[in-house]
């Protein structure tokens, strides 16, 4: 029987309020191989973009279904990109211009938006999957680039749980291929320092990052 049925005929036994935290905790990873693929980072200047009604606390986290919050939000995650590109497209943009042809952002929209710069005062303990990694760990690639969060919050829900030196997930956005963090609740306070979050409409070189999703800004401010 393939694996995966293997999995699925076992969870359909358990009751469904513990089924989800079944499937976390029935995920193998490898102490050796995690710790082949820690890296040490330490983010300079990169971009958080968020809600302009959380801009007052730039660093503040809380209960999401994002790609490596966990599905029982016992923990929070902090999400930054390495370039605005990124930050932009991984929040504001996603899948919205699929088969769309006119792809146009009004400024009025960018003004729910803020972004702030992300930098360390330490190192992070970042699990690297840029690259190889999910295929060292024995993971569905869907724990990294997939649309669904489903695999990846699980992944990350034990990940998190297992090895509490890691701080969190360097990965490539699905969107852009240009790198990202995930930085776990624990990690933020003790290392992550903000800048003043600005709006969007005055972010600098907010153009130049649409054009390179080939966007056009409307000024209807």
């Amino acid at each position: 029987m393939n694996e995966r049925f293997k999995r699925m005929a076992v969870f359909s036994k358990i009751a469904p309020e513990h089924s989800s935290r079944a499937q976390i905790l029935n995920m193998p990873l490898d102490p050796k191989e995690i710790s082949r693929l820690i890296q040490p980072l330490k983010p300079d200047r990169w971009l958080r973009v968020m809600r302009s009604e959380f801009e007052e606390t730039p660093l503040g986290v809380g209960p999401g279904s994002s790609r490596f919050s966990p599905p029982d939000n016992h923990f929070h995650v902090l999400y930054a990109a390495c370039d605005l590109v990124s930050a932009i497209a991984e929040t504001v943009i996603r899948d919205r211009f699929e088969a769309v042809e006119e792809r146009v952002l009004s400024a009025s929209e960018l003004n729910d938006w803020s972004v702030a710069e992300i930098s360390t005062t330490d190192s992070l303990n970042l699990l690297d999957l840029r690259t190889v990694g999910a295929l060292r760990l024995g993971l569905d690639t869907d724990a990294v680039g997939s649309k669904s969060h489903k695999e990846s919050r699980q992944f990350s829900s034990e990940l998190h749980d297992k090895f509490p030196n890691i701080d969190g997930i360097l990965y490539r956005s699905r969107l852009t291929g240009r790198d990202c963090i995930a930085v776990y609740e624990h990690a933020i306070k003790p290392n992550l320092t903000s800048g003043e979050a600005v709006r969007l409409p005055r972010a600098p070189k907010l153009e130049n990052a649409l054009s390179d999703l080939s966007i056009t800004l409307e000024d209807d401010l």
